[in-house]
């Protein structure tokens, strides 16, 4: 009762691919298109300037003078020397730019669901950082909803200690995937409150398969 937008995000290719039939897409594309709301308030003004300094730019939406052109978006950098179309850009920028431009529009506020997978796919290591920093910030200012899918520790460590410190982690849960005992092909998620020890446990997983390959003969 207290939501009124759903934003699914799957990959930040969506944000310039425009001939897929894929619904989530189509939507996240409509939304970044739309032109930007008047009245934008402070804390949403400072959350932009966060995004622009980390892109050393920003996204804008060009419009087109002829009415048969759809409007294309295009990144500017902040010394006005990189002006091009925003699907030549980096996947990384792809990233923060959405996230600007559902900002600018009025989408990301106390009624808004926002449902993004793995993130950390097509970011840097001090990126995943600022992109969980930008989360936590979200939802401590404008009261955004999130769940977030990820495979990564950084971003599991930099939400938890982020959320820590800007005195929201009681309002962050995370969970863990297990395998189900009833069906091997299903998994649940357990509950771990504020504890993110045991996700780790699958993590390390990881870290002894490195330890295996590289000493033991195959």
């Amino acid at each position: 009762y207290n939501l009124r937008n759903a934003i699914y995000i799957d990959t930040p290719m969506s944000v310039t691919s425009d001939t897929s039939g894929n619904i989530f897409w189509n939507a996240l594309r409509e939304m970044i298109m739309e032109g930007e709301k008047e009245n934008i308030s402070t804390e949403v003004k400072k959350l932009l300037l966060r995004i622009k300094i980390l892109l050393d730019g920003q996204v804008f939406l060009e419009k087109e003078d002829d009415p048969f052109n759809s409007p294309k978006l295009r990144y500017v950098s902040s010394d006005q020397q990189v002006n091009i179309k925003l699907n030549e850009v980096a996947t990384g920028f792809k990233t923060f730019s959405y996230l600007q431009r559902l900002l600018e529009n009025g989408y990301l506020n106390e009624e808004t669901l926002l449902m993004i997978d793995e993130p950390e796919a097509h970011l840097h290591p001090q990126w995943i950082v600022e992109f969980a920093r930008m989360l936590v910030l979200l939802n401590k200012t404008l009261g955004l909803k999130i769940i977030l899918a990820s495979h990564n520790p950084d971003m599991v460590s930099a939400i938890h200690d982020i959320a820590h410190k800007e005195g929201v982690l009681d309002n962050t849960n995370f969970y863990v995937a297990q395998p189900s005992d009833e069906n091997r092909h299903q998994f649940v998620y357990k509950a771990l409150g504020h504890e993110i020890s045991e996700i780790f446990k699958s993590f390390n997983i990881a870290i002894d398969r490195i330890k295996q390959y590289g000493t033991a003969d195959l």
